[in-house]
């Protein structure tokens, strides 16, 4: 056998090569693998490790799945929601930029914005776009899913009930953690991950930038898994994808994502801390006038944001073909 023939360095770059190369689909089921292994590797090891800390895996497994009856261990959990959130989304996404470029972050386009202003766009337009999903979000609770209606409608239940028992807390320590968890991990793993590298390859796919937005928007949605909510979530992934689009950087969408959760996650403090009662997502607390204006708001800031969009080079536009 010889030790130097088939495993060199030619070799290896040959491989590299076929990669970047492939079909964008052959490089999706990769990033799927990716993150597959990913989240195998980090909640296993995760969920072992709480495991011999609280008592064995049953109870652990009980409190991801009913964690108001084991609040002690509800730090742990969002510390484990962390550390996957980390495996499942964000090290696949560097992993496969790697692989793709020989850049841990090339392929996902982590430069900031030519145009400084985008970062307020970004901003004002997730804001002003709140009115406007919440109606989405009643007609959304409102449609019927046939036979599936009662599964789908006891999975959302559950899934309100994890996220109430996570955001419970009236210390500003427990705030700065939920912060942390749930709206700058989420933002930063979900952005680099959905629309990073998906939306990416689905523009190499499609050949077309709206199409990838919008499929790259419902593989987003689709993932939380909540149908009671898609149809906003589908919106706010094309709003994100957009700004991504329009900015030429993760940065704004990452952002935006930010404000998004970590908004909802400040007003629910307050609530448990009684010092204001705001809920964005039901439409009573905007009525249509309001929601009107905002509307009309949020696309003249992503309009402007369009306007002075970030035009790629011959150049750059033949380095993402190949």
């Amino acid at each position: 056998m010889k030790l130097n023939s088939p495993f060199n360095l030619a070799t290896t770059s040959n491989q590299k090569s076929q990669i970047r190369t492939s079909h964008p689909f052959f490089r999706f089921m990769l990033l799927i693998g990716l993150c597959l292994l990913g989240a195998f590797v980090f909640q296993g090891l995760g969920l072992i490790l709480l495991s011999f800390k609280y008592g064995g895996m049953l109870l652990v497994v009980d409190a991801i799945t009913n964690p108001s009856l084991h609040p002690a261990l509800i730090n742990p959990i969002k510390t484990l929601q962390l550390i996957s959130s980390i495996g499942m989304f964000l090290i696949p996404a560097c992993l496969f930029s790697y692989i793709q470029t020989g850049n841990w972050t090339g392929y996902i386009k982590t430069k900031n914005s030519n145009y400084s202003l985008n970062w307020l766009l970004s901003v004002i337009s997730v804001l002003a776009s709140l009115p406007i999903l919440a109606y989405v979000l009643e007609w959304n609770q409102g449609l019927h899913f046939g036979i599936l209606d009662t599964w789908v409608r006891d999975a959302e239940l559950k899934a309100e009930i994890m996220t109430k028992a996570f955001l419970s807390t009236t210390s500003y320590a427990g705030l700065a953690f939920n912060m942390l968890v749930i709206a700058l991990s989420a933002a930063v793993c979900e952005e680099f991950f959905f629309r990073g590298i998906i939306q990416n390859l689905l523009k190499e796919w499609f050949k077309n930038i709206h199409v990838a937005v919008f499929v790259g928007a419902f593989v987003f949605s689709l993932f939380h898994a909540q149908m009671l909510g898609f149809f906003p979530r589908l919106l706010i992934g094309m709003l994100l994808g957009y700004m991504y689009v329009w900015s030429g950087s993760i940065w704004m969408g990452v952002l935006a994502h930010f404000v998004n959760n970590g908004l909802q996650v400040f007003l629910y403090f307050l609530q448990q801390k009684g010092l204001a009662q705001i809920d964005t997502d039901k439409a009573d607390n905007f009525g249509i006038y309001i929601t009107l204006v905002s509307t009309l708001i949020a696309v003249i800031a992503l309009w402007w944001m369009y306007k002075n969009r970030e035009v790629p080079s011959k150049s750059t536009l033949e380095a993402s073909t190949h």
